[in-house]
């Protein structure tokens, strides 16, 4: 079973990924091989595009303090998956 923070790890090394997954979260995730559950799916469709893209931005430019929160608010709804 693939958890959120194997989705935020992709998001944050891979853009052609980031940009597709709000559009298309089902379809993306399958597409990069990781194994569906509702709770994940669930999470990353209601997740704020803008905390992707400070996610990214942050883990790029070596801000951890930046990208803890932003991942923080991806998590923000509860799911069963580690987050």
């Amino acid at each position: 079973m693939s958890t959120m923070q194997d989705v935020v790890i992709k998001v944050m090394t891979d853009e052609t990924f980031r940009n597709t997954l709000l559009a298309d979260p089902e379809q993306t995730l399958i597409e990069a091989g990781f194994a569906l559950d509702s709770d994940l799916l669930t999470t990353v469709r209601s997740a704020d595009p803008q905390a992707l893209q400070a996610l990214a931005e942050s883990f790029m430019a070596g801000s951890t303090s930046v990208a803890h929160q932003a991942y923080k608010q991806l998590c923000k709804t509860p799911c069963k998956t580690p987050c």
